[in-house]
C-alpha cells in the first residue's frame, strides 16, 4: 500500500478545495462519516462518548463524529480545548449545527477546559466508553504546549489507551517521522484520514496509533508523482519470483558468494551461508578461513568452499576467484586481522557485480560511490550512525529521513533494521516492512538478512526488490514462530521457518 507525506495530502486537500471546488465543509462532513463508521465497525454501539476537541479541523472532525453519536442515542460530552472564538470557519459551522441536533437530542454536554474541575474530568473520561482524540491532527508543529500538553498527558496518565480512538493522527505524533514530538496520546486505534500518513508506520508510532486504518474521503491520490512510499502488506510479493520454467536449474537461481565468519565468530558465517540457501540461491559458496569452512561443510555438503588467500588483492586474482559468482554478501563475523580489511576492502571497491554488505563491511565503503542497481547494505541504527557521521538518536527521531539519505549519498539500497525496518533506494523509493517482532532481538539475526538477500538478488534481478522481499520473508518467518510460541528466537529458529514463509509469502506462486 503506498502511503504519503503530511505536506502530500494537505496538498490534496487543498486542491479538491480550491481547484475541484469542494466546499470545504463537505470533505470535512465526509470524514466524519467515515471515521463514525469505522469505530461502530470496531467498537459497536456504545453508551457514553468523550470527544477531545482542538480548534482547527481535526477538532470540527470531531464534532461531526460526536453529532453522529449523538443522534445514534448515545450520552456526549465534548471537551473544547479553546474558546470557540478561536477556531477555524468549518469547526464553528459544524458546533453551530451541533448545537441545533441537541435541541432534539439533548444528550450532550460541552466542557470547557479552562473552566472546569480537573477531578471531575478525570471522572468523565474513566467513565466514558470510548474517548475521541480530535485535537490536532497533522496539525503538529512543533512540541505541544499549553492545554494540549495538559489534557494528553492528563489522559495518558489514567491508563484509558484501550479505548482511545485517534483521528487522523494521534496528538502529538509527527506524521512524517513516527516520532512523538514531547509527548503523544496513547491510543488503540488510530483512523488516518485521506491516505496513510508514512509516519503512522515508522517506529515508535505503534506505541501510539494502535490499530492503524485508512477512509477515502476522495482525494486525488493519483495525481501525488513523488517516488512511492509503501508499507508491506500480505501478498505484496504473491508471485514476484518464478520457477514455472521447466528448464529452471540451479543457474537461474544464481550464485551467492558469502565472505563472512573468523576463528571466533564462525557462526556468522553459517548463518548467512543458510540464508542464502534457503531463500533459493542455486549456487551458494562460502569464502572464509579454513577453520570456518570445516565446520559448515559437516552441517550443510550442499555449500561450496573457497579459502582465499588474504595476502593477494590482485585484480587478476579477484578475477579467477570470484568466477561465476553473481552475487557477494560480505561481512558477517569478518576477521578484524589488518590483512583481511585491506582485502576486503579493495575487493569491495573492484567487484563489479552485486553486492549486500553488512557488519565489518559497512566500515570499509568509506565515501564510495557504486554504480546503479548494485549494491545493498544493512545498518543497524548505530552502524549508519557511523556511516553519516551523526548521533544513533538522529537516526531513530527520523528512520526514514536518514535511510534516504544513506542511499542517495553512496547510491546504494540501504535496509535501516529495526523495528519496522526502513529499505531506502536511490531514486528516492522507499519501503516500510510491518513484518517482524521484538522476539528476535538475538545474535545473527542480521547475518540472516544478509544472506537471504543475497540470494534473492539475481533471482530478482533487482537490489530494491531483494531487500524489500528479504526483509519481508526474514520478519513473517518469525511471526509465524511467534504465532506458535511467544519466546525469544534464534536465527536459526527463523532459518527453519523460512520454508513456511516462504509458503505462506506466495513469493514463487
Amino acid at each position: 500500500m503506498r502511503i504519503y507525506t503530511v505536506d502530500e495530502i494537505r496538498e490534496l486537500d487543498k486542491m479538491t478545495i480550491e481547484e475541484f471546488g469542494v466546499p470545504s465543509n463537505s470533505l470535512m462532513e465526509v470524514a466524519g462519516h467515515k471515521v463514525y463508521e469505522e469505530i461502530i465497525k470496531k467498537f459497536g454501539s456504545k453508551n457514553s462518548i468523550f470527544v477531545l476537541c482542538g480548534h482547527g479541523n481535526n477538532g470540527g472532525d470531531g464534532l461531526v463524529i460526536a453529532r453522529l453519536f449523538l443522534i445514534g442515542g448515545a450520552k456526549v460530552s465534548i471537551l473544547l480545548i479553546e474558546n470557540p472564538d478561536r477556531c477555524s470557519p468549518d469547526f464553528l459551522k459544524n458546533f453551530e449545527i451541533l448545537k441545533k441536533v441537541a435541541i432534539r437530542f439533548p444528550d450532550l454536554e460541552i466542557i470547557d477546559f479552562n473552566n472546569f474541575d480537573r477531578e471531575i474530568l478525570k471522572q468523565r473520561i474513566l467513565k466514558s466508553d470510548l474517548i475521541i482524540d480530535a485535537l490536532l491532527g497533522t496539525g503538529i508543529r512543533s512540541e505541544l504546549k499549553g492545554n494540549y500538553k495538559t489534557i494528553v498527558s492528563l489522559v495518558n496518565s489514567l491508563g484509558v489507551s484501550g479505548k482511545v480512538v485517534a483521528v487522523d493522527i494521534p496528538t502529538g505524533l509527527n506524521g512524517d517521522t513516527g516520532s512523538p514530538v514531547s509527548e503523544a496520546i496513547k491510543s488503540t486505534l488510530t483512523i488516518t484520514i485521506g491516505g496513510g500518513k508514512q509516519g503512522l508506520y515508522s517506529y515508535p508510532a505503534q506505541e501510539y496509533t494502535g490499530e492503524v486504518t485508512m477512509v477515502d474521503i476522495g482525494l486525488p491520490l493519483s495525481l501525488i508523482k513523488s517516488p512511492p512510499i509503501e508499507i508491506t502488506e500480505e501478498n505484496i510479493y504473491r508471485g514476484r519470483l518464478k520457477r514455472k520454467d521447466p528448464n529452471f536449474h540451479k543457474g537461474s537461481g544464481g550464485h551467492t558468494g558469502i565472505i563472512a565468519g573468523s576463528r571466533d565468530k564462525k557462526g556468522a558465517a553459517y548463518i548467512a551461508t543458510i540464508g542464502s540457501l534457503r531463500i533459493g540461491s542455486g549456487l551458494t559458496t562460502l569464502i572464509s578461513e579454513k577453520e570456518v569452512i570445516e565446520g559448515i561443510t559437516q552441517i550443510h555438503p550442499e555449500v561450496m568452499t573457497i579459502f582465499p588467500d588474504f595476502d593477494n588483492s590482485d585484480r587478476d586474482y579477484f578475477s579467477r576467484l570470484f568466477s561465476g559468482i553473481n552475487t557477494l554478501v560480505i561481512g558477517p563475523g569478518l576477521s578484524n586481522d589488518e590483512n583481511v580489511f585491506i582485502w576486503t576492502e579493495r575487493l569491495i571497491q573492484s567487484f563489479e557485480r552485486f553486492m549486500v554488505l553488512d557488519a565489518e563491511a559497512l566500515k570499509l565503503i568509506k565515501d564510495s560511490r557504486f554504480n546503479d542497481n548494485r549494491v545493498v547494505i544493512t545498518p543497524h541504527p548505530l552502524e549508519l550512525a557511523k556511516i553519516l557521521n551523526i548521533p544513533k538518536e538522529d537516526i531513530q527521531r527520523d528512520r526514514i529521513s536518514a535511510a534516504k539519505s544513506c542511499a542517495s549519498r553512496f547510491n546504494v539500497v540501504c535496509v535501516l533494521k529495526g523495528s519496522r525496518s526502513i529499505i531506502a533506494s536511490p531514486d528516492g523509493r522507499v519501503t516500510i516492512n510491518t513484518t517482524g517482532n521484538p522476539f528476535m532481538a538475538s545474535g545473527g539475526m542480521g547475518d540472516l538478512l544478509s544472506g537471504i538477500i543475497g540470494g534473492l538478488i539475481y533471482q530478482t534481478d533487482s537490489t530494491y526488490d531483494a531487500a524489500r522481499i528479504g526483509t519481508y520473508i526474514h520478519g513473517l518467518a518469525a511471526d509465524i514462530l511467534v504465532e506458535q510460541n511467544k519466546t525469544p528466537l534464534l536465527a536459526g529458529d527463523v532459518a527453519d521457518a523460512l520454508r513456511e514463509a516462504i509458503n505462506r509469502s506466495g513469493i514463487y506462486e
